[in-house]
């Protein structure tokens, strides 16, 4: 009898030993899978921070040459309304040049 008892408790031990072992065993998969998923997300965030950089990088670029652009356009407008004043202000001189001298043809006569 004592035999018997001793026979189930220890074949009871054994399964609750290997129940234990098979939770364990889940347990550890588990958590090496919630390991690599975490992993693997970090080099995703790692990765999106560089492509967030590099498209940083990039419009600030964008930025730079449009602002080049612009300000070669104000002066190329510049330089176009000085020479065009200054084709007019020597048209005036002429101008008045004639003027002066068909007064003084006027005066003359």
């Amino acid at each position: 009898a004592e035999r018997l008892r001793f026979k189930k408790v220890t074949t009871h031990l054994k399964g609750e030993i290997q129940e234990w072992k098979e939770t364990h065993r889940r347990d550890m998969a588990a958590a090496a899978q919630k390991q690599k998923e975490m992993h693997e997300a970090h080099e995703h965030t790692k990765s999106l921070l560089r492509i967030e950089e590099q498209t940083s990088e990039n419009l600030r670029g964008q930025l730079r040459i449009a602002h080049e652009r612009l300000w070669r356009l104000e002066h190329s407008d510049v330089q176009y309304l000085l020479t065009e004043k200054k084709g007019l202000l020597d048209r005036a001189a002429r101008l008045s040049s004639q003027t002066n001298s068909t007064e003084d043809r006027c005066r003359r006569l």
